[in-house]
């Protein structure tokens, strides 16, 4: 059906959170909005009917008062809104604070950016922080310490000299993005610890159901450790089973959910881009990341504290599966084409970054004959490097003397490769994903029509290559959700992503770097075509990226002056707004999460692309202030 939407003028927020709560006053406070308040404009301040305000009270910038508020001497107010009924006690301090009604506020007591709900009491030189969330009917006793971010749920008796430090101040922080898809993130045992991380198994628990059992692993990282016994602890006190696969890569993992016995799992990892951060991510009973509609439920549960734990008897049980890695192998093999391969007697460079797949590849390229020279074959945490981004020079200089034919580096969760060809030239990632697109279609002719999916961002190069075929390209966003999501449909045969990525659905429904290196041979040995040739007669184009910084407030303005500009254009609009014309692309899109707005441009040569990149981040930064006049002209030019 159609939808319509309308541009108005004026001031609009949705106000989803308690943190939206407080900008919204503060908006109004500050003038940004046109609010008409339900007060007499006194000079000082905007004051209802009833007031006693002493002489020596003092005001700054915008404040307003109910009626039968209450000031005592000396007492210092700026930007607050007071509700009707307060008392505000001599010498008190508050700043940026919302207080609803019959609040009473003690001598000399302070208050910070705080809300305050009806009917709550705060003792004499009490200090509430900032972004300090106080329920209805609450006390604080004399000299109490409410520390910021805590809040305080109805009723809750606070003794005097008393400091309340259980703060919430990691779901305060994740208020908004709990989840980035299926993976939850922060600073390793700071935002993500150990009573955050048993709380989130609970509340996992909670979505999951009692009784159910879920499937759990790690990385070597000893924070990783940690959390996952946390979140098994929160699991079970809510009555679901766990079996612990310990440590083992993702792919294994997702690879173990397909025996059918586990309605979901998860996998905590340090993370592949940041040293000082863990990630959790959850996976649904699929092997697929976990649906929208459960992260959703999880949040209800987390932000809702309506945890229920069971009893005794029905506290979850801890399990160990024997032979996961040995039927993992067996399944791999069962699905390539091993004798093909054994005839080549590959001669392969493997660069296993100190990662998982350490564990369990160098038995399957045993079985497939392969004569290997390892590289950081073991696992240890303690290293840390981008493995897609860290090239080698010794690798390139091991393939060039040694005569290997291939290499391949896999990161350290063995769902990523990066590849280095006979000449020791490592291929980077849009590159690589030509080059497996091209032995993908090539090894299976014969078994067109067929759909492959690739990302937005991708290379027309795909396009290019896959004319001759009967095949369709299938354009998706450019994320591992997406791609897995794009396997459903039983007609897409090849996922194949920006990153080093590679999903293969008749093995698994996600990415699995060990796969994706084994599959590359398989086809190498299918088509005989050798990886230096074949680069060097696939068609190239140039893509070149940069970044305009955006605010999340101005990024409705640019996609929507983005959508204007490129009416009646050939455009896609799977993620951002994706422009093709005179054999230039422009991809423009907000980043996922930084106040940044990404501009990728792509042509045949690389001035072309640097050229046009610049002309659009212009254009961005005219629309991020609403202005649309003469891009044309700049265009043209």
């Amino acid at each position: 059906m159609p939808l319509y939407g309308y541009i108005a003028d004026g001031y609009w927020k949705d106000i989803g959170n308690l943190h939206e709560y407080q900008l919204a006053h503060e908006d109004v406070l500050a003038g940004r909005v046109k609010v008409t308040f339900d007060a007499t404009d006194q000079g000082r301040f905007h004051g209802g009917t009833g007031l006693s305000i002493a002489p020596s009270a003092t005001f700054e910038g915008t404040v307003v008062l109910g009626d039968n508020v209450v000031v005592g001497d000396h007492a210092k107010l700026r930007n607050c809104v007071i509700g009707s009924g307060c008392s505000i006690g001599a010498g008190a301090e508050m700043s940026h604070a919302v207080l609803w009604s019959d609040v009473q506020i003690g001598d000399y007591a302070e208050v910070s950016r705080a809300v305050v709900c009806d009917s709550v009491t705060i003792g004499s030189r009490a200090t509430v922080g900032e972004n300090a969330i106080i329920a209805e009917g609450c006390v604080l006793g004399d000299h109490a310490r409410l520390l910021s971010n805590v809040k305080l749920w109805p009723r809750k008796v606070v003794e005097s000299h008393a400091i309340v430090t259980r703060s919430l101040v990691q779901e305060e922080r994740w208020s908004r993005v709990l989840f980035t898809d299926a993976r939850i993130g922060g600073v390793s045992n700071i935002d993500v610890n150990p009573e955050f991380a048993a709380k989130l198994g609970a509340c996992m628990g909670m979505a999951f159901g009692v009784g159910t059992t879920v499937i759990s692993s790690r990385d070597d990282d000893p924070v990783s450790r940690i959390i996952k016994r946390s979140i098994t602890s929160g699991l079970m006190s809510v009555g679901v089973n766990i079996a612990d696969l310990q440590t083992t890569s993702i792919p294994q993992t997702r690879q173990e959910l397909h025996t059918g016995r586990y309605v979901a799992g998860f996998h905590v990892r340090r993370s592949p881009s940041a040293p000082d951060r863990t990630d959790i991510i959850i996976f649904g009973r699929d092997g697929r990341d976990i649906q929208l509609s459960q992260t959703k439920s999880i949040e209800r549960y987390f932000f809702g504290e309506d945890v229920r734990r069971v009893s005794h008897e029905h506290v979850g049980r801890l399990g160990f599966p024997e032979r996961s890695t040995a039927m993992y192998v067996s399944r791999f093999l069962q699905t390539i084409d091993v004798e093909s391969i054994r005839e080549q007697h590959f001669r392969l460079l493997v660069d296993y970054s100190f990662g998982l797949a350490s564990t369990a590849f160098p038995q399957i390229l045993g079985e497939l004959e392969c004569r290997t020279l390892s590289m950081n074959d073991y696992v240890d945490s303690a290293h840390f490097a981008d493995p897609l981004a860290d090239v080698l020079d010794e690798s390139a200089t091991i393939m060039r003397s040694l005569g290997y034919q291939i290499g391949f580096k896999i990161n350290p969760g063995a769902e990523k490769i990066a590849l280095v060809d006979e000449r020791g030239i490592w291929f980077t990632s849009l590159r690589l994903l030509t080059i497996v697109t091209k032995l993908f279609l090539e090894s299976h002719r014969g078994r067109e029509p067929y759909r492959i999916a690739v990302p937005v961002q991708a290379t027309q190069e795909i396009e290019a290559i896959a004319a001759p075929y009967n095949v369709e390209v299938v354009r998706i966003r450019n994320s591992h959700s997406a791609m897995m999501e794009a396997t459903k449909d039983a007609s897409v045969a090849f996922v194949g992503g920006t990153r080093g990525g590679f999903i293969f659905p008749e093995f698994l429904n996600a990415s699995d770097g060990m796969y994706s290196a084994v599959k590359i041979l398989e086809m190498l040995s299918k088509t005989g075509y050798q990886l230096s040739k074949l680069d060097a007669e696939l068609p190239k184009r140039h893509q070149v990226t940069c970044s305009v910084g955006c605010t999340y407030e101005q990024r409705g303005t640019v996609m929507r002056l983005a959508m204007e500009y490129s009416e009646g254009k050939q455009r896609m609009l799977i993620d951002g707004v994706r422009i093709l014309e005179d054999h230039v692309t422009v991809l423009l899109l907000p980043h996922k999460e930084e106040e940044l707005f990404v501009v990728m441009a792509e042509a045949d040569d690389i001035q072309t692309a640097r050229k046009t990149c610049d002309i659009y981040a212009e254009l961005v930064s005219h629309w991020r202030f609403g202005r649309n006049d003469g891009h044309e002209d700049l265009v043209n030019s």
